[in-house]
């Protein structure tokens, strides 16, 4: 396995041992976490990073102790079909630096 398959199966493994340790801690979160970011991907008006659906969707979950935990969400999110990757932005959480972009694959 290459360096760049190890980072990215690193990652991955990552994402999905902080959203366990977020579902430890409240029970269900990942199911919470996908049906808020499934509403703010239908109501979002064009392209989105998880950055501003985090931020969009505040208080109405309780927030994990590390936010990798959103990235199994998108992860699943993605796997169903409730978004899907459209393209690049900025987000400030990462410096600045290009991260995906989400749409709603579900209008209703």
């Amino acid at each position: 396995m290459n360096t760049i398959n190890q980072s990215l199966n690193f990652g991955l493994r990552q994402a999905e041992i902080v959203a366990d340790n977020a579902n430890q801690n409240n029970e269900g979160w990942t199911d919470l976490a996908i049906t808020a970011l499934s509403e703010y991907a239908k109501k979002s008006n064009g392209p989105f990073t998880i950055e501003s659906a985090r931020k969009n969707i505040g208080a109405k979950l309780p927030q994990p102790h590390d936010a990798r935990a959103w990235g199994q969400v998108t992860r699943i999110a993605i796997d169903i079909r409730l978004i899907e990757r459209v393209g690049y932005n900025r987000a400030a959480s990462s410096h600045g630096c290009f991260k995906p972009t989400y749409v709603s694959v579900r209008a209703c």
